[in-house]
């Protein structure tokens, strides 16, 4: 049974925006005390501690639970609105595309797949916004200022695993000083636009992205390659394991890795396949598909 963060669909993607969960505010302003459960009482209203007025804040819920508690000046930006504009530029692109769309509390990630690597590796980029004011909608392609890394999703067809891939930037070995330029104009020019709140533009700086996924498929089918060709001993495959992933998972992965070629990318591949498929929590199953990015980001 495939982990419902990675069932990738085709259907229109506009509809299911749609969908989403609504946030709405609510001013903090009832004297008496909350539940454990966060509940609104039958008036809709949060029921908090007495705070000075000048010190109130707003709660924001979502299907009548409390995600987060903002500044009557926070911008609160729907789900449906953050991602609506990432739709429509994918219709202009006119390129094609899986997706998958998952929303838990405050937060929802869209994940968009629009063009395939080596080994049947499909990637593309993930955008998650928030309501609870910890973030602004944000790419997982988003440069770190001191690594230069790039973050994709995607999925192996022949097992349909979901996962995640870092490519190095600055590493000419993967990335061709050539091709590191094109990208980092791209990824400039549509971080610029993203910030400016305009969707229309917003619109057009999804074909930005499309275009940096696609100079990227080279360089992600050589860090495939070079995976695939380092060979892993049963002992140093069980040490990596270890390091990487820790003793609570250990054993699902060692017993997945034996339907794998033994190297390293056999090992990615085994920890990916044991999230996406292995009947385990979301939390689990996410945190297994960032360890299993960091192993391959350090070890190839």
């Amino acid at each position: 049974m495939s982990n419902l963060q990675y069932v990738w669909q085709k259907s229109p993607l506009q509809e299911a925006i749609k969908d989403l969960p609504r946030a709405i505010r609510h001013p903090i302003s009832v004297i008496r005390k909350f539940d454990h459960a966060n509940k609104f009482d039958s008036e809709g209203v949060l029921e908090l501690e007495q705070v000075p007025k000048s010190n109130r804040f707003h709660a924001v819920s979502v299907k009548n639970e409390v995600v987060g508690v903002v500044s009557p000046r926070y911008r609160l930006v729907q789900h449906s609105d953050a991602f609506g504009p990432i739709a429509k530029g994918l219709e202009m692109a006119n390129t094609t595309y899986d997706w998958n769309l998952f929303a838990h509390g405050g937060r929802a990630w869209l994940s968009v797949i629009c063009d395939e690597a080596s080994d049947g590796v499909r990637i593309g980029f993930q955008a998650m916004n928030s309501v609870d004011g910890s973030t602004a909608i944000r790419y997982s392609f988003a440069m770190s200022r001191t690594t230069k890394v790039i973050e994709l999703v995607g999925y192996r067809l022949a097992c349909d695993n979901g996962m995640k891939m870092r490519v190095p930037l600055q590493n000419a070995e993967f990335v061709a000083l050539e091709t590191r330029v094109k990208i980092e104009n791209l990824l400039q020019q549509h971080h610029k636009i993203i910030h400016t709140g305009d969707h229309e533009q917003e619109i057009q700086a999804v074909q930005y992205v499309v275009e940096a996924v696609s100079l990227l498929k080279d360089s992600v089918s050589k860090i495939i390659e070079k995976a695939m060709d380092t060979g892993l001993a049963r002992d140093q495959m069980e040490q990596m394991v270890e390091t990487y992933i820790g003793k609570r998972m250990k054993q699902r992965v060692v017993d997945r890795f034996a339907y794998e070629n033994p190297s390293l990318w056999g090992l990615y591949n085994a920890i990916t396949y044991v999230a996406s498929h292995d009947n385990i929590a979301q939390s689990t199953s996410t945190a297994l598909i960032n360890k299993a990015a960091t192993l391959l980001e350090h070890e190839v």
